[in-house]
């Protein structure tokens, strides 16, 4: 039996500063974990994991054609299409904006989809009432939120996560490559 596809999504893939990410993708050794991005960036410095979608590299028409499209509906096209093909079972959205951006995708494939905040997705984009806007949708249809800590954990409540909906899960750092 095929290990579980897990789809995380981050965009872009990866800034230098979201090395946790990377850390907990490679981690995985139950699941597949394959990524889908708008953006890849930094690629040699993480070099072992399957971009299954990458928006950059789309013929230019169709770039430019889902650009409006999540301009307009606030939301990634074409994710959906590549999460039946790769069989994911679960979708892993990296900050309250992707889990609002993969909406759509999660919805239409029906499969959970679980959405760690960071934390500017809690201090910063929710005073943009768009964002506080998208983040009760995204809190109603969503599974499972991750917070890193009690305090993260309390902020996605305030915001209007049902408490039941919230997870704490520390981020691990790998002490080995701090010097």
């Amino acid at each position: 039996m095929p290990s579980p596809t897990v789809a995380h999504c981050a965009s872009p893939y990866l800034e230098m500063t979201n090395v946790w990410i990377y850390d907990q993708i490679r981690s995985l050794s139950c699941y597949r974990p394959v990524v889908l991005t708008q953006a890849v960036r930094n690629r040699d410095h993480y070099p072992s994991t399957d971009v299954v979608f990458n928006h950059e590299a789309l013929p230019a028409f169709r770039r430019m054609a889902y650009r409006g499209l999540r301009k307009w509906k606030g939301t990634y096209m074409g994710y959906q299409q590549v999460l039946i093909q790769e069989g994911v079972d679960l979708m892993h959205a990296h900050f309250g904006q992707e889990g609002f951006r993969c909406l759509e995708a999660r919805r239409r494939a029906r499969i959970p989809m679980v959405t760690s905040f960071y934390g500017l997705d809690v201090s910063v984009l929710p005073k943009q009432r768009i964002w506080f806007n998208r983040f009760q949708r995204l809190f109603a249809e969503g599974q499972l939120f991750l917070a890193e800590g009690p305090r993260m954990a309390e902020s996605i409540e305030a915001l209007g996560c049902p408490h039941e909906k919230i997870e704490t899960q520390r981020l691990g750092v790998d002490l080995g490559r701090i010097t």
